[in-house]
């Protein structure tokens, strides 16, 4: 099996992510924090090396990408399978709004939020579903350095598929807007570290215990 290493980058803060708005795939921009955060995400990853780079296409990762392209000239390639998460009705709503109007799904959402849908949208068995199709097809690539550019949840998908973890230690990752998830596979177990704010690598991946839960 040929050794890779895989980089997966969340974009920079949005004010949806700052005032606990649910995202989804609806479009939001970066705010000053998180075009400060990009920016160290593209020195770690030039530091580091990257030969192929492949990103969700929406606006908050093409912000992002724009704030690494100085730094790190690796051209994008798009991928909708790379996508957050879709939040359906649940769409542009403030976490509290939802709370109060659907409070009989959110509470369920919130104790199983692998298996429970939000109205019209998806959840990690969908996710899982696009993780596993992307990551086949990118595994034919001759890159031995990758670095995906996408979003909280899709990037918990990803790395439960390349770590061969179960729903619950998915469900219990946490990636905030200046970290960096570093996989390795190819040779023995996978082994996995994270950068944060350009600081690593730290062994494991951050829980939930670890960090203060951050929204996708």
């Amino acid at each position: 099996m040929r050794v890779r290493t895989w980089y997966l980058v969340r974009h920079g803060e949005t004010d949806w992510n700052a005032e606990r708005r649910m995202q989804g795939d609806f479009e939001s921009s970066l705010n000053d924090k998180g075009r400060a955060q990009a920016r160290r995400s593209g020195e770690t990853l030039a530091l580091l090396g990257v030969d192929c780079l492949y990103a969700s296409p929406l606006l908050r990762v093409r912000q992002t990408l724009f704030e690494i392209a100085p730094i790190l000239p690796v051209a994008a390639i798009f991928d909708d399978r790379l996508k957050e998460w879709s939040a359906g009705d649940w769409s542009g709503y403030l976490y509290g709004d939802i709370a109060k109007d659907w409070p009989e799904l959110f509470a369920a959402w919130e104790k199983d939020i692998y298996n429970v849908r939000a109205p019209g949208g998806e959840n990690f068995l969908d996710l899982d579903a696009r993780a596993a199709s992307f990551l086949s097809e990118a595994e034919t690539s001759s890159c031995p350095r990758f670095a995906i550019a996408a979003h909280g949840f899709i990037n918990r998908a990803l790395a439960g598929r390349l770590l061969s973890l179960r729903p619950e230690e998915i469900i219990d990752i946490r990636q905030g807007n200046d970290t960096i998830f570093r996989i390795k596979t190819g040779d023995g177990p996978a082994i996995a570290e994270h950068f944060v704010g350009g600081e690593g690598p730290i062994p494991g991946l951050p829980r939930m215990s670890m960090v203060q839960s951050s929204i996708a």
